[in-house]
């Protein structure tokens, strides 16, 4: 049966909560993916800028996954993996990440997303050190602007307050230390990136101290800080803030969930991008590219090594789901036949120098930043001073409206920063195609604040 777009906008008005829901603003159906493009429910064409959310790195309509997902589905289409249980595809699932992981990383939990893996990392931890005959070791320490998820615990791991408005957040546990960005640093005066380095050293170095190092459990940290505004931290941060944790036995985990899977060009980037053999990896989204919800935590053999001599109590009733896993395969099997990494580390050059064109082109663009696919734009009044524009403009917003008006998808974080993180397969053509609808949106943009 055949649904006019009103009736279903309707439907959607009257019964939907959508995630970060604006109660105001309603709604673009999406009726069909195809490659690195979407199409809304009249058949209108949109270049998809955020690859749905982060995660769609294959891109669209991928018929391979589909016929995986209906030949496992007539297999088996579930079954618990509780206790003793287990099924084909997640074992072979977790044989091939492990081959693709850093090596010291021997085993791994599936979840159903990144906020469950970063949920079960803090019980996991927690375990850790009740089997160590260390309850006291519990405090995890994040960081401002960082995004772990939305359970009540990632939430509470989630640096960025709006999230939290008019919630309650755990705080007897949870610490943030200072968002590492290169554009707007925290410390005063001008510093080198060397010394920026030190000052959030001696941040962190000071927080253990103040809590007691047998008190402190784990650091987590993104190694591209995502929704909280694509900061990048500093040359040489995450490997000296790693040989803190290190000296005062302290785990190191890393949240993977939107770096990982070729997003900066490899699968896994923590330690060979930034040279951190992390204790814990959490990854999700591109694990199968958004086609089945699934994600998993990864743990050091020490871990696991300490964790079977008691009982693990984390549970998901998805966990190791045969499906996923199958669709999991099947989305690395393409990845690597079609080497989708090396191609984000070709397409990624001239994407970049394409954005730095449009900066010297409109002022206002303060910022381009981030790595390979995953980038974000902030927009200021004077980009020497890098002065803001007023919050009640609404700037990003009102230029995501007009790159999609323009056939452009693109994602507002917060009142003047957009992020573009798109699907793994794009080409010159549609670097040059985000060139032109972001020009056009920009122009516009600031005809209307005029």
């Amino acid at each position: 049966m055949n649904y006019t777009t009103q009736q279903l906008k309707k439907w959607d008005a009257e019964h939907l909560l959508h995630p970060y829901m604006n109660f105001e603003k309603f709604r673009n159906i999406i009726a069909k993916g195809e490659g690195a493009y979407i199409y809304d429910h009249d058949g209108k064409k949109y270049l998809d800028g955020v690859a749905g959310l982060w995660c769609v790195n294959i891109g669209h309509g991928r018929k391979e996954l589909g016929e995986v997902m209906q030949k496992q589905t007539e297999k088996l289409g579930y079954y618990s993996s509780f206790v003793s249980f287990a099924n084909e595809p997640s074992i072979l699932l977790a044989q091939k990440i492990m081959a693709l992981a850093p090596k010291n990383l021997t085993h791994l939990y599936f979840t159903t997303g990144g906020s469950e893996a970063n949920d079960a990392t803090i019980r996991i931890v927690h375990n850790y050190n009740f089997l160590r005959k260390m309850p006291y070791k519990k405090h995890i320490i994040s960081r401002k602007q960082a995004y772990h998820g939305m359970t009540y615990l990632t939430a509470s791991l989630t640096g960025l307050p709006s999230n939290n408005e008019n919630y309650h957040t755990i705080t007897d546990f949870i610490h943030h230390l200072s968002c590492p960005s290169s554009y707007r640093p925290p410390m005063d005066g001008e510093l080198t990136p060397k010394e920026q380095v030190n000052f959030y050293v001696t941040e962190l170095e000071k927080k253990i101290h103040q809590l007691g190092a047998h008190n402190v459990a784990a650091f987590i940290a993104e190694p591209i800080m995502g929704a909280g505004g694509v900061h990048v931290a500093p040359e040489g941060y995450h490997k000296k803030m790693w040989e803190v944790c290190k000296k005062h036995d302290i785990l190191y985990v890393s949240d993977e969930v939107v770096t990982g899977f070729c997003r900066l060009g490899e699968f896994f980037t923590t330690e060979k991008l930034y040279g951190v053999k992390a204790d814990i990896i959490n990854v999700a989204k591109g694990i199968t590219s958004g086609y089945f919800p699934m994600g998993a935590t990864l743990i050091s053999d020490e871990i696991y090594s300490t964790l079977k001599k008691g009982e693990f109590t984390t549970a998901f009733t998805y966990s190791a789901h045969p499906v996923g896993a199958a669709v999991a395969l099947k989305n690395i099997e393409i990845m690597e036949k079609e080497k989708i990494g090396e191609g984000v580390k070709t397409i990624s050059q001239k994407l970049w120098q394409r954005l730095k064109d449009l900066q010297k082109k409109h002022p206002v663009l303060g910022d381009v930043r981030g790595s390979h696919f995953m980038l974000g734009f902030e927009f200021v009044a004077d980009q020497k001073t890098k002065k803001p524009f007023p919050l009640e403009k609404k700037f990003s917003a009102k230029l995501s409206d007009f790159c999609f008006e323009n056939g452009l998808v693109i994602r507002p974080l917060s009142e003047n920063i957009n992020v573009l993180s798109p699907t793994l397969i794009w080409k010159e053509e549609q670097v040059e195609e985000l060139y032109k609808i972001l020009d056009l949106s920009i122009t516009q943009t600031l005809n209307a604040l005029a």
